[in-house]
């Protein structure tokens, strides 16, 4: 990762990060195979929140942990909202992994066109107090990460985009008329 040797799924591979590319009709013949059943035969699949359910999680865990925080939408002031980072939603989640002890870092997934600086802010606040608790930031930009969105990354201990990510660009646009050359053609009015 420090060396960004891996860029794309075939690299993943070479290192050994992932053990194949497959797609899912390839995957599942795999599976069928293992599983020696005929092609034709449909395999058993459960959801995790079932196999969670049945199986005994309470050994192999370990007690430090890492806290994955995906950042995804507009960002915006005040309440939660579908598919928006809201600066109260934000601000409880990661003042929760802030106090939480057994949490020793926080992966930030942001993939987000920016939005409120206010809310933008207080959550940027919040990524500050979690590094003053000794908990490293690293920050993953999916395909955006602007603006307010980068604002709340550009703190993080590390930052990891893709070469396509547009990030950037924090500032505000305004349009400020000037009707000074028309004050003084017109009017005969100088500033």
């Amino acid at each position: 990762a420090e060396q960004f040797a891996i860029d794309d799924p075939e690299k993943a591979v070479k290192y050994k990060l992932i053990d194949g590319l497959k797609y899912d009709d390839e995957l599942k013949q795999e599976i069928k195979s293992l599983l020696k059943i005929a092609q034709s035969d449909k395999i058993n699949f459960i959801s995790l929140p079932d196999y969670e359910k049945g199986a005994d999680l309470s050994e192999g865990y370990a007690k430090d942990k890492i806290a994955v925080v995906f950042a995804e939408g507009d960002i915006m002031y005040g309440k939660p909202s579908p598919e928006t980072i809201t600066s109260d939603e934000y601000l409880s989640l990661l003042r929760t992994i802030r106090n939480d002890k057994s949490i020793k870092a926080v992966v930030l997934r942001v993939n987000s066109p920016g939005g409120s600086s206010l809310a933008s802010e207080i959550i940027w606040r919040e990524i500050e107090m979690i590094k003053k608790e000794g908990k490293k930031v690293i920050v993953s930009m999916g395909n955006v990460a602007a603006s307010g969105g980068y604002y709340i990354a550009c703190n993080a201990d590390k930052i990891f985009v893709q070469p396509n990510t547009i990030t950037g660009s924090i500032g505000v646009f305004s349009v400020v008329p000037d009707f000074s050359s028309f004050m003084k053609n017109k009017l005969g009015i100088t500033f």
